[in-house]
């Protein structure tokens, strides 16, 4: 044994060195670079990691220049187009990812911005009450809804009154024409909109409501977003900073994307937009050029005006847009990571691309409306800004397609001396563009795997559908994004990556029937075949992510976010029994008890203030030998109680149970017991009129705390333009 460690690393250290003498010193330069690279990718230190992969990059395409495309341009005047047409295709596939990292290079350091905690940072619990001298600034909170269902719309009103601010006002802005949300809205105590025309979508929409809205600030939250109690309290401190004009937070969703719940992966890997939210707003924030995203953002009503006092609705994307007016009047978008809502995830393949879609065409729009206007925004800004995914997507799916060609229809896009020299630059440059996925893996190599075939995937999906858009030349349209499965409008996504891999296993097919032909097969052809196998492991695991399956839960479980303790009344021959929560959802629970029960049809759970019908589903085993999982379901709920499970369960007390990962919960989520943390501004930022809650313990503002607006209703009824119906509510 003590020679054994030695031995295999001396035969190792000379197999390395061996094959190091058939490498060039160019060769070997770019392999100690990447090594380099790889070191820094591992540890995240941010520029002397995006250095490295620069050089990386940049040795990849001298050698791709000088060593397969120029020595064989000679052979035919289609060959030398073709490989620089490529050539071309394969630096536009990555310049998405080169937007990316610019950003995180030259990202500034600023100080610590305007929280709670640092305006005040020996109050824990203070009162959100303020003193009677103090003003609070009035949020008008604006729901827009379109064609979603009750109960979900329920939720979102239930909880948007629950956040805790004085001054707000709750809005649901009804583009359906639809009575029973009158009814709601009524029966809940917000303000109901509605208006005889859908134009402008989701920004008219808003827009129609704005006259009527005597608010400092709206906030935005669609219909399928549920606020955590903390929602105003944490955007308002960013205001104190004049220039400010718009706070947008990330979008966290409580159930998995359609990617997560087809390879059943969630937990494992993040949703497809966490890279946006986690990493690429930041950067961006860093430099004054974040942009909205629309929900779960709150805007200053005085930058809306400087830019004409509507949302913008040139585009199908008017968050960017507003973004950009903003940018050009000298305004920003502070980007504060830290979660103030959970919303529902597209979890239909059909509903997952629509999205995507919409957002490439209109952003890609807005930014080119941009380029007539005048401002304060600089060129240097606006390249950063370019939506780059919509030409590096459909980019992207041509190198996905190119060894096919090879051999279909014996077009090469680039040839090589040795399949060595191939692999030595190919194989780094495949990784250190894929550093996203390395660093943020938490489930080791498959989870890598997994991320690079969906991002396939999606180039595949999302650039065939960007080019038809495009090439139709037809005015893109704003629609809901679909949230629930559609197994008809799924199979269009779908049959794109079926004929994609047909494409791909036809051309594998015949080259192996080539070679077992004795075809003479040249080190081209091999670095070809090896390459085609890559591309199709990846297309064919992204069909696999982009078949819908059924969702795996009726109901997505929560996780407390702090240890959270539950009683068990009623269990037969038995006292109350104290356990805890584990994970909690709409339709039941599992706690951890001391032991484990029988099965029992009817029991009471206590948690917090709720008492909840039960019957026990199911009992694990003992964990250890200090806690038995066991499972329940709620059984003859009232609405009220109903209501009161949705106040609880989506205040902030509770995690997505999709985000397992430790460090996005502690990015995500302040450790706290329930309660909002809060100060006010300081002396020196009084004139933002920001409120000055005194220390106490934390009150929540009750439905009694908000005035009866029935009245104001029907003033304002005679004075709405387009026949805006407005209502005041219970």
């Amino acid at each position: 044994m003590e020679n054994w460690i030695p031995a295999n690393w001396e035969i190792l250290a000379n197999k390395l060195l061996s094959l190091s003498d058939q490498l060039t010193l160019a060769q070997q330069v770019h392999v100690v670079i990447f090594a380099i690279a790889l070191i820094f990718i591992i540890s995240n230190v941010s520029k002397p990691k995006i250095i490295a992969i620069t050089a990386v990059i940049i040795s990849y395409f001298i050698w791709r220049v000088n060593h397969t495309i120029l020595p064989f341009v000679h052979e035919s005047s289609i060959i030398a187009v073709l490989m620089w047409c490529y050539l071309v295709a394969e630096i536009i596939s990555i310049m998405d990812i080169v937007q990316n990292d610019a950003f995180e290079l030259i990202k500034t350091r600023r100080k610590r911005r305007l929280s709670w905690a640092t305006m005040a940072p020996n109050w824990e619990h203070p009162s959100v009450s303020t003193a009677p001298t103090a003003r609070v600034p009035q949020v008008d909170i604006l729901i827009p809804t379109y064609n979603e269902d009750g109960e979900l719309l329920r939720k979102t009103i239930l909880r948007a009154l629950e956040v805790v601010y004085d001054n707000k006002t709750v809005n649901v802005l009804d583009d359906g024409d639809r009575a029973w949300l009158r009814d709601l809205c009524q029966e809940l105590g917000a303000r109901y909109f509605r208006r005889d025309d859908n134009e402008g979508a989701k920004a008219g929409n808003m827009n129609a409501a704005l006259p009527f809205l005597t608010g400092e600030f709206v906030a935005i939250l669609d219909a399928d977003f549920l606020a955590l109690d903390n929602f105003l309290v944490s955007a308002m401190p960013a205001f104190a900073d004049p220039k400010v004009g718009c706070v947008q937070f990330p979008q966290v969703f409580y159930n998995p994307d359609a990617s997560q719940i087809n390879s059943k992966t969630y937990g494992k890997i993040e949703d497809e937009q966490w890279f946006w939210y986690s990493e690429v707003l930041p950067y961006r924030d860093s430099l004054d050029l974040a942009t909205s995203c629309g929900s779960c953002s709150v805007v200053r009503r005085s930058a809306l005006n400087e830019i004409g006092g509507t949302f913008p609705a040139d585009t199908i994307t008017e968050d960017f847009d507003m973004s950009l007016r903003f940018l050009e009047k000298g305004y920003i978008t502070r980007y504060l990571f830290e979660g103030v809502a959970v919303g529902l995830a597209a979890d239909s393949t059909q509903g997952f691309f629509a999205q995507r879609v919409r957002w490439a065409l209109g952003n890609i729009k807005a930014w080119r409306l941009s380029l007539k206007r005048r401002g304060r925004l600089s060129f240097a800004s606006r390249v950063l800004l370019v939506e780059w995914r919509v030409i590096s997507l459909p980019a992207r799916m041509i190198t996905l397609l190119a060894p096919a060609f090879v051999f279909l229809f014996n077009v090469w896009p680039l040839k090589v001396s040795s399949v060595l020299e191939y692999l030595v630059y190919v194989a780094p440059f495949i990784l250190v563009i894929s550093e996203k996925e390395i660093r943020t893996a938490r489930a080791g190599v498959a989870s890598i795997f997994v991320k690079m075939a969906r991002d396939a995937g999606v180039a595949i999906v999302l650039g065939s559908m960007i080019l038809a858009k495009l090439l139709s030349q037809g005015r893109p349209v704003f629609k809901v994004t679909p949230k629930t499965r559609d197994k008809a409008a799924t199979s269009v996504a779908f049959a794109i990556l079926i004929a994609i891999n047909a494409f791909l296993t036809l051309a594998l097919a015949n080259a192996a029937f080539r070679y077992a032909l004795g075809a003479n097969w040249s080190d081209y052809h091999l670095v070809s075949a090896l390459w085609l196998i890559w591309n199709l492991t990846l297309t064919l695991t992204a069909a696999v992510m982009f078949f819908d399956r059924a969702p795996l839960r009726k109901k997505d479980r929560l996780v407390p976010a702090d240890p959270m303790e539950c009683w068990l009344e009623g269990l037969p021959g038995q006292s109350t029994i104290k356990g805890q929560v584990t994970d909690l959802s709409e339709g039941g629970a599992r706690i951890a008890l001391p032991f484990c029960l029988q099965e029992v049809e009817s029991l009471v759970l206590v948690l917090a203030d709720l008492r909840l019908k039960a019957r026990v589903l199911d009992v694990g085993n003992m964990v250890q030998g200090h806690a038995c999982q066991t499972r329940l379901r709620f059984k003859g709920h009232s609405q009220n109680e109903s209501d009161d499970l949705v106040r609880l369960l989506y205040s902030g007390r509770f995690i997505p149970e999709v985000l397992k990962n430790t460090s996005v919960r502690k990015k995500l989520w302040r450790p706290s017991d329930g309660q909002v943390r809060q100060s006010p501004a300081t002396d020196d930022q009084a004139s933002a009129d920001l409120s000055r809650p005194q220390p106490g313990a934390l009150q929540r503002p009750g439905r009694d705390a908000f005035p009866k607006r029935s009245g104001v209703g029907r003033a304002l009824k005679p004075l709405r333009p387009a026949r805006l119906d407005i209502d005041g509510g219970a």
